[in-house]
């Protein structure tokens, strides 16, 4: 029997002994079963990691060679291991498969869904509603259910029937040497090597299928197209959607046109969508894509879907997005935290508790859940890696973004493509390239310095020269009228009252039909209560499960 020895001295969590293990997987295209020598794997991703594993499985090793193990080979798969009564369970760099577990009557279950291990009489965890209303996903390892765990990124998980323990295998924050200084060139080539190796290993594994790349007006898609194209795969197609000629989509057709590469658009179709906003096949979404932790990306099942019907894409399509590219390269590091780095003062961890709450747990106005900053800078505080408190204000932030909101709330948008029967990759996800911008010193990470520079440098057909037009909530004449309406507002009226008139432009703006699902009258009432349009998802998503008067009572 394969003996998983614990050698981890900083355990994350740990739980009292049970005397039964239960692993109930749910098999699916995405999710396969592999029986070896000693017991079953259950995976997703890669085959060749597995094969790798069953090597590993054959014989006892420690949790150390483990984890360098997966560093090194874990691409994209998250897996569960049962060899009699011990087990050993991992999520990839990105969390695109989540793992939960509980305790119930002694017994520790362990399943890739939430649904196999609820049970019919379950309590409510009131600080992850609270959480939830605010950000639109749980915070740490919780689920909005009692008891009921779900695993982070690059985290695993072992034991056998007698302990349970938790650490993980990646932690993201810099890790450069004082000596790690490179020259552009080297940088240049690193960055170009690991996006090619992504990209060629999605070649390899689409069995020449056709793959369909979502194209915005941003950086990180046309990357991922343009290396499709420079690699002279055939099978390419690429779509954008939205409202009628936003300015996403316009630059998403001029990139598509310069390369040469069939790209198709669709737009909002409000009734029809807002139809199938309120009707079964959302609710069944819901019930797919949720996870009781994790509010759905509802605008992209509702286009995908949309284009599935009319034929568009071809038998057993391929997506490939560029989600989190923007991140990882660091355009996310807030200026007032790189200021503060760059001081070299005390650290003031005050800085990213205002960060994270300002950007991130902000979704419902405070006003209307009688909150204030100081309660909820204390819920995000217990959020945080204790292990990462003495490092840059900026590394700390970025841990937290990445395994909170990224790899729940944006990953999460991978299940539309599931819930479709759609293979996908995350090339900007790949653990490579994750790693990589961790080696990065602050400065050519903010604001995507060194990343914007290699892509100008690359510059594929010029296709990054020549196209830099500027992303904007509103095109042509009415982006004029905004602009007009706002200046003149400033003679007019305070900032507080401007604000809510340029708020109610948003129901036409770029993003607008996040809004569009709800009508007009709904909107106005409820903008002034929300951020964005993801506030007044939320609210509807508690208000369908009867938990929106358990947010207010909390």
């Amino acid at each position: 029997m394969t003996n998983f020895n614990n050698n981890n001295k900083n355990t994350n969590i740990s739980f009292k002994s049970f005397s039964n293990l239960r692993i109930d997987v749910e098999t699916t295209y995405i999710w396969k079963k592999r029986k070896f020598k000693t017991g079953f794997i259950y995976y997703t991703g890669s085959k060749d990691l597995i094969e790798k594993l069953e090597k590993l499985l054959n014989e006892s090793f420690k949790l150390n060679k483990i984890k360098k193990f997966l560093l090194i080979n874990n691409r994209n798969s998250s897996v569960i291991i049962q060899t009699g009564s011990s087990f050993l369970a991992f999520t990839s760099f990105s969390r695109d498969h989540p793992i939960f577990f509980r305790i119930y009557k002694s017994k520790l279950l362990i399943s890739n869904s939430i649904k196999k291990i609820i049970r019919k009489s379950e309590s409510y965890n009131n600080d992850s509603l609270l959480e939830f209303a605010l950000s639109g996903y749980c915070l740490g390892n919780k689920t909005l259910i009692n008891g009921i765990h779900s695993i982070g990124p690059a985290n695993i998980i072992w034991g056998d029937s007698n302990s349970l323990n938790i650490s993980k295998y990646f932690s993201y924050h810099k890790t450069l040497s004082k000596n790690n200084k490179k020259s552009f060139k080297d940088y240049f080539y690193t960055i170009n090597n690991i996006i090619d190796d992504s990209i060629n290993y999605i070649i390899e594994n689409s069995n020449d299928k056709t793959i369909y790349v979502p194209l915005s007006g941003g950086l990180d898609s046309r990357l991922i197209i343009a290396k499709f194209h420079e690699k002279k795969y055939k099978n390419i197609k690429s779509f954008s959607y939205g409202l009628k000629n936003n300015s996403d989509a316009l630059i998403a057709k001029k990139v598509a046109d310069h390369l040469d590469v069939k790209w198709d658009y669709i737009w909002f179709d409000k009734a029809k969508f807002r139809k199938l906003y309120f009707s079964e096949f959302k609710k069944k979404y819901d019930n797919f894509s949720d996870h009781l932790s994790c509010i759905p990306n509802y605008a992209e099942i509702f286009f995908l879907n949309s284009l599935k019907e009319k034929k568009y894409f071809s038998k057993n399509p391929i997506l490939v997005n560029g989600q989190s590219g923007d991140f990882n390269t660091g355009l996310h590091i807030p200026k007032i935290l790189f200021d503060q780095d760059r001081k070299d003062k005390d650290k003031n961890l005050f800085w990213v508790l205002e960060a994270i709450r300002k950007k991130h747990f902000c979704l419902w106005l405070q006003d209307d859940l009688k909150l204030n900053n100081f309660k909820i800078n204390e819920k995000i505080k217990n959020s945080l890696d204790v292990e990462l408190l003495e490092y840059p204000l900026s590394d700390i932030y970025e841990n937290w973004e990445y395994r909170e909101r990224q790899s729940k709330f944006v990953v999460n948008g991978q299940r539309a493509y599931e819930f479709l029967n759609f293979d996908w990759f995350l090339p900007l996800w790949d653990s490579e390239f994750v790693k990589f911008w961790t080696t990065v010193p602050l400065e050519l990470r903010y604001k995507q310095n060194l990343y914007k520079r290699y892509l100008l440098n690359w510059n594929y057909k010029d296709i990054f020269e020549i196209i830099n037009d500027d992303v904007t909530a509103f095109t042509g004449y009415k982006n004029i009228g905004i602009m007009a309406l706002s200046f003149s507002l400033n003679f007019l009226v305070n900032k507080e009252i401007k604000q809510k008139i340029i708020n109610i432009s948003d129901y036409f703006s770029r993003y607008g039909f996040q809004y569009q699902f709800f009508s007009f009258f709904e909107f106005l009432k409820k903008r002034k209560k929300v951020k964005n349009a993801v506030g007044m998802h939320v609210r509807r998503w508690l208000q369908d499960k009867i938990l929106l008067d358990k947010v207010y009572i909390n």
